[in-house]
């Protein structure tokens, strides 16, 4: 046994300090005897470098792997989908035969068909693949390590909402999601945290809410505002397992659950509002919320807690706070000279608060349109 094939390769076995050492060298078997034989000549010399224990796995089966290991992940739906397109190009490879050469050939037939972020986002997951093969003893090296990735840029549909259209925003809106909306206003947090959000979460007593964060795990800890505060007694005022719950009985169970889709009720306002074809989403309330705190001179690090992110760099991709420097060093030329020159006309970016005395007091409204929240 001490040279043996297995499948298409030739492995070779021997001991080392009474361990015993497993290794595939090919699909010959003579250099598989050579290396069996240049291995026992080190071990006499005194200069063999042990080997760690390991079977060979196709990329396949580390797929497989992958997946099983990453089986709580809530993005691992996306990752299959991205395998899917990976799987065609190395499925049949042994994880010790992928070289960069092969993962290079890759980058350049996918960027023939999708988009360079597209293709980033396999060759990310390819690298965190083999990270996962590193830990469990599959390969000693990460192939994809070193690999350019392409350049990218901000996608255009990152937006942020004006004061004005946010005030338009909320006077189109219907009832149930008036409340909804403050929270993503006054808080940053992304949809699913806010329909997950339940009666402990929110402090009354110390005014904050606390939230375990769905998609990093992170947990924040956000002050509550005023309107915001006034907002939810409202809305939590009656009892029930979550803070916003649907108003119909669920089909499958007829009992009464949580809100789980608030997407037609906000296309809805967008509709009403006259902000449709501007390309909004929900998500982009949460963009709004950092670009308010970052334009009113909040500290980075401080928005970046907010926001529930790991690293301020995350932060710093997320508002185009290197470009915004860029905008303000070019805004500082021509103090000088700059009044013999045509001034060109000031574009508008958000106000750095939203206005209490018209929008943000209509989400204090009970829905009826004529009656206001107590103070």
């Amino acid at each position: 046994m001490s040279v043996y094939k297995r499948g298409n390769v030739w492995w070779i076995s021997y001991y080392y300090n009474g361990e015993r050492i497993r290794e595939g060298i090919s699909g010959n078997r003579r250099e598989a005897e050579a290396a069996h034989e240049a291995r026992k000549t080190d071990v006499r010399r005194g200069e063999y470098r042990h080997i760690a224990k390991r079977e060979r796995v196709t990329f396949e089966d580390m797929v497989a792997e992958y997946k099983a290991e990453k089986a709580g992940k809530r993005s691992l739906r996306q990752d299959e989908i991205i395998l899917k397109k990976l799987l065609p190009a190395f499925r049949f490879k042994y994880l010790d035969q992928i070289t960069a050469q092969d993962i290079e050939a890759y980058k350049k037939k996918r960027a023939d068909e999708v988009s360079g972020a597209t293709v980033n986002r396999g060759l990310a997951l390819l690298k965190c693949l083999f990270n996962v093969a590193i830990q469990k003893n599959h390969v000693s090296r990460n192939p994809v390590k070193g690999i350019k990735f392409f350049p990218e840029m901000p996608r255009k549909g990152d937006r942020v909402f004006s004061s004005l259209e946010i005030e338009h925003l909320i006077e189109a809106a219907a009832p149930h999601l008036r409340p909804i909306l403050a929270v993503a206003l006054f808080t940053g947090l992304r949809k699913g945290d806010i329909l997950a959000l339940r009666p402990e979460d929110v402090d009354f007593k110390n005014r904050v809410i606390r939230v375990l964060m769905q998609k990093t795990a992170e947990p924040v800890e956000i002050p509550m505002h005023p309107i915001l505060e006034r907002t939810l007694r409202v809305a939590m005022s009656s009892p029930a397992p979550y803070v916003f719950m649907s108003t119909r009985p669920s089909r499958r169970t007829g009992e009464i659950t949580k809100l789980s889709n608030i997407k037609n009720g906000f296309h809805g306002a967008i509709e009403r509002s006259g902000l449709a074809g501007r390309g909004y989403c929900f998500h982009d309330i949460r963009r709004t919320f950092a670009s308010m705190l970052y334009r009113s001179s909040v500290p980075l690090l401080t928005v970046s807690k907010l926001l529930g992110h790991r690293s301020v760099k995350t932060t710093e991709r997320y508002l185009g706070v290197k470009l915004e420097e860029k905008r303000l060093a070019v805004a500082a030329l021509g103090s000088e000279w700059g009044s013999a020159l045509m001034q060109p006309e000031r574009t508008g970016t958000i106000s750095a608060q939203l206005p209490e005395t018209t929008a943000a007091t209509r989400l204090l409204s009970d829905g009826s349109g004529d009656k206001s929240l107590p103070s």
